[in-house]
């Protein structure tokens, strides 16, 4: 799928789905894979900006299939320890109930459809997360501050 199709595509869906939300609210899983004080983030074609892999639950889908599937799908790895933190709600882009796991995975990072897979830091992430995962990156920003 060329990006522009995947802009295209990914735009409508969200938009229609805000407006219609036929199903409710969506259930969706992300991982944080930290190795050396980066992130490993994925630089979506859909011009939203930066975002942990992950992505919605399939009908049925337990969420950490959902995040080992997404994991494999975005960026190549292969998910293994995967430990949950929090869920949130998020009507960013459509409602949805995000679950968030620290993950360690493996492999050969390459690209897919949705977008490159890139390690950054926190100050990155800060600026530049889509904003359905902004309540993520101020988590770790608040876990990695120095207590006083």
């Amino acid at each position: 799928m060329s990006k522009k199709f995947f802009w295209l595509v990914s735009r409508t869906v969200f938009g229609l789905y805000k407006r219609f939300p036929i199903f409710g609210d969506l259930r969706a899983s992300v991982g944080i894979i930290e190795h050396r004080g980066r992130y490993l983030v994925i630089r979506r074609n859909d011009g939203r900006g930066l975002s942990f892999p992950g992505g919605f639950s399939n009908p049925f889908e337990p969420e950490l299939m959902t995040l080992v599937r997404e994991i494999r799908e975005e960026t190549g790895f292969i998910a293994e320890r995967c430990d949950f933190l929090f869920r949130y709600r998020c009507d960013v882009d459509v409602p949805c109930m995000i679950s968030v796991f620290r993950a360690e995975a493996h492999g050969v990072l390459r690209s897919s459809w949705e977008g490159s897979p890139q390690w950054v830091d926190l100050a990155h992430l800060e600026h530049g997360v889509a904003r359905s995962q902004r309540l993520i990156v101020e988590r770790l920003i608040s876990q990695s501050a120095p207590i006083s």
